[in-house]
């Protein structure tokens, strides 16, 4: 049965029962706060009726045993024992606690009669300074204040009382505080009859707001990977409060610090300046997030500003600095930049020494480079957006994906494999050897040899084979222009970013195999080399390579042909050169 009763015909009713499945009491002092201040606001304006959450019971012979609501239920007996201690009030018992009581007493050893004193004391306190509408509470709990009826939602439930607390509770989700700052904005009374059109243009650019921060693309540009809240514009909220943009500096004790604070703060806010509070707010949200735009569309502060957001984020909020620093009235965009730019010298001066070797004893991992090689292809994005406006006054609409960067664990990663492929396999060694059959250089000899071994008729002959192939070939790969020894190839220019998945893919591959992976990789396709040279593609996950990965693939760097069999030292040093050229401008050393 659904129904509304008020607290006084809870006064004749059967006892609760709190059963034990319900946890204890936990009310904080911002949760009693909250109901106090709004049955003061009820208090005051012209409704008659206020609602309490929904109270779900199940009658079980002299009590009603409370499914869900017993955290309001609780305060509100609560606050009736403090107004009139000897009153009559309704009766609440605790399955699980027996001795509970819902007064102040001297014992804290136990957790709920803890919170029980917490709220007591709270409402104490809070009346010390509203004394004055202390007897209108006391009628108005009592529905004896005409005009002013408090209600509670009454649901008795005919199915089992277990499963309907647990479907009750299973993945409930409460309202964000954008979702009620939102009502508080867009109510009726902030707008005049004719400002209904300014109300609708609201609505619709707060959906809009929230539609453009719904994209990973710009969300992640400004936020860390762990920052998923269901309503995104809240952050815009959070720094208005944060940064102090309305002067406002209300009560600590009235806001908190839990997750409604942020609301807290707002409607404060409305209640201190009733007549302009509406406008002085959307016009800060308004800056904010074009401030945002801005910075998002501008290619470089898009990207200067994503790479210290990925980097300096951890413990504090760039944003915030950033905004602030943007808002000096002294500031121009140059200085901003050249601000951002110090600031990427300063992440990158751990790993600044190009020669420096990782992942062996005594070094650092092989991630301590991640800084230097995310600003490599950040930059060399940007270098190529300069070179096309100086020519054509346009830009390349390609920019540094740091969504991805953040939600695919990309990672730092050998070019050439860290640990040899021992070529102690046939699918190994039919790789390796499929090279050869592509390369004009090798002779028919040659070829003859390696169909006859990819076909099966020389099995057993493989290394004599590989070592004619590498005594034919020693003066194009000499031994010395190998990435031979552990130092070589763990050094920056053998590493490059990519994706997890796309490394596990291709494991301990020679490097023609993890050209062609990472080749296909964005297409989402798989080229492979059939025995025969005819090549069959597969589909296979879609992954971003970054731009830089790539050019060490296809061995952009190297101004002169080298090896397609492995990466070379000679590549290997211009892929270095290449990586000092873009960046010794913050401090790279070679």
């Amino acid at each position: 049965m659904n129904d509304e009763k008020t607290i006084a015909d809870l006064f004749d009713h059967k006892p609760f029962m709190v059963p034990k499945y319900q946890r204890g009491y936990r009310w904080q002092k911002v949760n009693v706060i909250d109901l106090l201040s709004d049955l003061l606001e009820f208090l005051g304006n012209d409704r008659q009726s206020y609602s309490l959450q929904p109270l779900v019971v199940k009658e079980n012979g002299v009590y009603w045993n409370v499914v869900d609501g017993q955290q309001r239920l609780t305060t509100i007996a609560i606050l009736l024992n403090y107004l009139q201690p000897q009153g009559k009030h309704y009766q609440i018992k605790y399955e699980s606690r027996p001795k509970q009581q819902l007064i102040l007493t001297d014992d804290d050893s136990n957790i709920d009669q803890y919170h029980v004193n917490q709220t007591y004391q709270s409402i104490e306190k809070w009346f010390e300074n509203h004394s004055d509408v202390k007897d209108k509470f006391l009628k108005m709990l009592y529905d004896k204040l005409p005009g002013k009826h408090i209600k509670f939602i009454w649901f008795e439930t005919p199915d089992d009382e277990v499963r309907t607390f647990i479907r009750l509770n299973k993945d409930k989700i409460s309202l964000t505080n954008a979702e009620l700052i939102k009502a508080l904005l867009l109510r009726k009374g902030n707008f005049d009859m004719e400002s209904t059109l300014m109300q609708k243009n609201v609505a619709v650019e707060w959906n809009s707001i929230e539609s453009t921060f719904q994209d990973d693309a710009f969300w992640y540009f400004l936020r860390p990977e762990d920052d998923n809240r269901p309503t995104r514009v809240d952050f815009i909220f959070e720094i208005i409060k944060d940064m102090q943009l309305l002067d406002f500096t209300p009560n600590e004790d009235v806001i908190g610090n839990d997750q409604y604070s942020t609301f807290r703060y707002f409607h404060e806010y409305f209640k201190d300046r009733k007549q302009d509070a509406f406008t002085l707010i959307w016009r800060k949200v308004e800056m904010i997030y074009n401030i945002f735009c801005h910075w998002f569309n501008e290619i470089e502060l898009y990207h200067y500003i994503g790479y210290l957001v990925f980097y300096e984020n951890k413990g504090k909020d760039v944003i915030h600095e950033l905004l602030q620093f943007w808002m000096e009235p002294a500031k121009t965009i140059d200085s901003f930049k050249d601000e951002i730019k110090k600031r990427i010298k300063d992440v990158v001066t751990k790993c600044s020494d190009l020669n420096e070797t990782y992942e062996l004893k005594g070094c650092p991992q092989k991630v301590g480079c991640k800084p230097v090689l995310v600003l490599f292809n950040i930059e060399t994005i940007l270098v190529r957006n300069r070179n096309m406006e100086k020519i054509s006054n346009t830009q390349i609409v390609h920019k540094f994906p740091f969504h991805l960067l953040k939600k695919e664990k990309w990672d730092v990663e050998h070019i050439s494999s860290n640990t040899d492929n021992p070529l102690d396999n046939i699918k190994s060694q039919k790789e390796w050897l499929k090279t050869f059959l592509l390369d004009s250089q090798i002779g028919e000899d040659f070829k003859s040899r390696i169909k006859l071994f990819i076909e099966g008729n020389d099995s057993n002959n493989f290394e004599t084979l590989r070592k004619d192939l590498n005594a034919a070939q020693a003066k194009e790969i000499d031994k010395t222009e190998r990435l031979e020894d552990d130092e070589d190839k763990n050094q920056i220019w053998n590493f490059c970013l990519l994706d997890q998945s796309t490394n596990r893919s291709y494991g301990n591959s020679i490097f023609p195999v993890k050209r062609r992976v990472i080749i296909g990789k964005e297409s989402g396709k798989k080229f492979i080399l059939n025995d025969d040279l005819t090549e069959k593609v597969e589909d296979t996950t879609i992954a971003y390579v970054p731009v830089c990965t790539i050019n060490a693939f296809l061995k952009a760097y190297t101004t002169r042909s080298t090896s397609p069999r492995e990466w070379t030292k000679e590549d290997a040093k211009a892929y270095k050169k290449a990586i000092y050229d873009c960046l010794k401008d913050f401090g790279i050393t070679c």
